[in-house]
């Protein structure tokens, strides 16, 4: 399970596999990169931007921060102050599934890159994966997750709250049920987004692919399941995946997206017999950490 929310560090070595860092200046979005780590790589800049005060206070501990190399500032990705085509990396890890104004922080990531820019994101799980509730609570002293098999896999999707909530009192106490059940229906902390609204929002913008990978699960979907998700959802496109690794460069928007945003997912499998060959190393290397 770990592969679907891996660690940061796992990510920024994918970052550093993948892109020459050297140099660049690179906005992270959801920042909680650790600044020692971050200043290893002989970046010319990092800034990170969270919602979060708590998380930011984190870097600040290391007396580092606000630094010419370093800063870590309050701010949300979808209303971001800084200048056009100021960035030449835009990296980010554990996040898109939680950026409520998806579009707007979309619109404003390909604004703050330089033509040529890379956007370098992981992020998973998503609302219409297995495992898309992402619910983050605690139980007592210790937390209860998206990866402790809360409830069974899609159920987030087939039942209501009131439903869910008739199953979780049977099986947890009735305090920590309310709390899963706010955080999966209620919270501000995920965007309950579907796999096509990631894809087709960020095909209006002026990206090359470079990698566009799907995360998929390995958990078998039954067929009855299946045709329950697809008669309640018609607009996902695929129930397995759980997440994306894109690698993505600002210029002219590609033929393969105008493609995607028209027929939808099907092109997906021809489009990774073009790419996987010459970025295998890179995927391999991202598969690894995701058995870990």
């Amino acid at each position: 399970m770990r592969g679907i929310c891996m660690d940061e560090t796992d990510y920024f070595s994918i970052l550093k596999s993948a892109v020459n860092i050297k140099g660049k200046v690179v906005l992270e979005i959801g920042g909680v990169m650790p600044p020692t780590l971050v200043m290893d790589g002989n970046i010319k800049q990092w800034i990170s931007i969270d919602i979060s005060p708590k998380r930011l206070d984190t870097n600040h501990s290391s007396g580092i921060v606000n630094s010419d190399k370093y800063s870590a500032l309050l701010m949300d990705a979808s209303q971001m102050t800084f200048p056009d085509e100021e960035f030449d990396i835009v990296f980010s890890s554990n996040c898109f599934e939680h950026i409520s104004d998806l579009p707007n922080a979309l619109k404003h990531i390909h604004r703050v890159l330089k033509p040529g820019g890379i956007l370098f994101t992981i992020f998973a799980p998503i609302w219409s994966g297995p495992h898309g509730h992402h619910t983050w609570v605690w139980d007592q002293d210790k937390p209860l997750t998206f990866s402790d098999n809360v409830f069974p896999d899609w159920h987030h999707l087939l039942m209501d709250e009131t439903e869910l909530g008739e199953y979780l009192n049977r099986k947890y106490r009735s305090e920590l049920c309310e709390s899963i059940l706010r955080y999966v229906y209620r919270s501000n902390d995920i965007n309950r987004r579907v796999d096509s609204d990631y894809e087709l929002e960020i095909g209006k913008y002026g990206f090359k692919r470079i990698i566009d990978y799907r995360i998929q699960t390995h958990t078998k979907l039954q067929k009855e399941i299946l045709n329950q998700l697809r008669i309640k959802y018609p607009k996902v496109w695929d129930f397995r995946t759980q997440g994306y690794f894109w690698l993505f460069s600002k210029g002219s928007i590609s033929f393969w997206f105008r493609l995607r945003a028209y027929f939808g997912t099907g092109l997906q499998i021809v489009y990774r017999k073009l790419y996987y060959d010459k970025f295998r190393k890179i995927l391999t290397k991202f598969g690894k950490i995701l058995q870990k």
